[in-house]
This record gives C-alpha cells, sequence and structure tokens, in this order.
C-alpha cells in the first residue's frame, strides 16, 4: 500500500534544487604534503614574529645597558673632577696663607712698614671712600609701589560684571 503524495511533496520533487541550496562539493581533497606545508608555514611565521620580538627586546636592553655604563663612567669622572678641584684650591690656600706670602714677600724683597713710613695725600675733590648702602636706614618709609599692575588686579567675576555693566548702559539701561 502506498500512501499517496501530498500536494507539498509534489511540489517539492517537482522543484530543482536551486544554487543557494546547494552546497558546492570539493571536487578533490588537500593533498597532505600541501597541509603540512601550510602548518609549518605557520609555525614559521610564528617563530619568526618571536624572534623579531626577542630581537627587538634585546636591542632595547643592550642600549639601556649602554647607558648605564655611560652614566657610571660620568659619575666617576665627576668624582675625580670635583677632587682635583679640591685639591686646587687646598693649594691655592696654601700659597696664599699669610705665612707663605710674608716668605714669598720677603724673598723679592719687600719688607714689613712701620707707620712712621706711611704718607698719605690728599687729593682735593675726592669725597674718599663712600659705604655701599644696601638696605634703607631703619624708620624710612618705602614708598608705596606695587609690582603688580592695576589692570591685572581685576578678578574675572569684575571683569564680566564690568562687561555686563557696559553693554547694558549702551544700550539704554535695558539688559
Amino acid at each position: 500500500m502506498k500512501r499517496a503524495q501530498t500536494r507539498y511533496e509534489r511540489r517539492r520533487a517537482e522543484r530543482k534544487p536551486s544554487a543557494a541550496s546547494v552546497r558546492p562539493t570539493q571536487a578533490h581533497h588537500q593533498a597532505p604534503w600541501r597541509l603540512q606545508v601550510q602548518s609549518l608555514g605557520v609555525i614559521m611565521l610564528i617563530a619568526v614574529s618571536l624572534v623579531l620580538v626577542a630581537a627587538v627586546y634585546l636591542s632595547i636592553s643592550l642600549q639601556a645597558g649602554k647607558a648605564g655604563v655611560e652614566v657610571q663612567q660620568q659619575s666617576w669622572t665627576k668624582s675625580e673632577l670635583i677632587r682635583r678641584i679640591d685639591d686646587y684650591r687646598a693649594q691655592l690656600a696654601d700659597l696664599t696663607a699669610n705665612s707663605n706670602m710674608e716668605k714669598r714677600a720677603a724673598e723679592i724683597g719687600f719688607r714689613q712698614v712701620s707707620p712712621e713710613d706711611i704718607e698719605y695725600i690728599i687729593i682735593p675733590g675726592y669725597p674718599g671712600r663712600q659705604p655701599a648702602i644696601l638696605a634703607p636706614q631703619p624708620g624710612s618709609v618705602l614708598p608705596n609701589t606695587s609690582i603688580i599692575k592695576p589692570t591685572y588686579r581685576q578678578s574675572l567675576w569684575e571683569w564680566l560684571f564690568q562687561g555686563w555693566q557696559s553693554s547694558s548702559a549702551s544700550s539704554g539701561g535695558m539688559p
């Protein structure tokens, strides 16, 4: 006993399959050696990428190491220069000490001067050495001069309010 086909089943059987509903089938599979070459290519790409990243990291580390060594050498050079400067200052202090200056002056032929040997010369019109005045006299009043210009003493709020007032005055009193 054969069952009768329904209208839906008949139409479906008559219809040809559309291009969208049919999955294309591969005529043949990839050769195994091609799959292996593709896998090897991906692995090599990853390996080369890792080597490049490592090379960049190594290069940066090398530059940082060189900079550190150079800073250390500069620090040693600075310390040595500071030591030499201190030695020169000590030598200068020794050479200009009072006892050494007296010995050197005696060797050259200078002698100690007594107050009787000093002769003062008066120059007309010369007022003499004037003392340096570095600070005002005590109790003197300084003029009230401000460093900040009056233009810059106005706050933003005052400036905006002044602008609002001037605009309302120019428009006839209406804000």
